[in-house]
């Protein structure tokens, strides 16, 4: 990731602070990343030697989320690492707007509503280029 050159040859710095994981490795990944210790061992060696280290990550580094959404679109073992606020843009399209309707309505008679409101807003989404965020995605059995 922070080897990345853009298209002049400088680099580009980036972040990532956000693991995007689906609902299925969520509890797997938060324990990870906020565990103190790691410990590691060798299965092939012929005496099990286990080895503990502190972990590589300060506690609080990376924000781990899931959605939905992502459930949908990935197998269970893929995730996305990156800083998607800098990835992705919003664009209003129509503020908030918050309408009352007026006194005496249809409604207000028809079936006993006394208020109404209608809220809206529209906006749209983009993507500003694909160097903020990367996605692993697990090898197939």
């Amino acid at each position: 990731m922070s080897l990345q050159e853009d298209e002049q040859g400088d680099e580009i710095l980036i972040d990532p602070r956000t693991l995007l994981v689906p609902s299925a490795i969520w509890a797997a990944v938060l324990r990870a990343v906020n565990a103190t210790t790691v410990e590691s061992f060798d299965p092939t060696a012929a005496t099990q030697v286990r080895q503990v280290s502190p972990s590589p990550f300060p506690k609080g580094q990376f924000n781990v989320v899931t959605s939905p959404l992502i459930d949908r679109i990935v197998t269970a073992g893929d995730w996305f690492l990156g800083n998607f606020k800098d990835q992705f843009w919003y664009k209003e399209v129509f503020p908030f707007q918050t309408m009352a309707a007026k006194e005496g309505h249809e409604d207000e008679f028809d079936r006993d509503v006394k208020f109404k409101y209608k809220v809206r807003e529209k906006g749209d989404v983009g993507a500003v280029d694909h160097v903020h965020c990367y996605k692993n995605q697990t090898a197939a059995l």
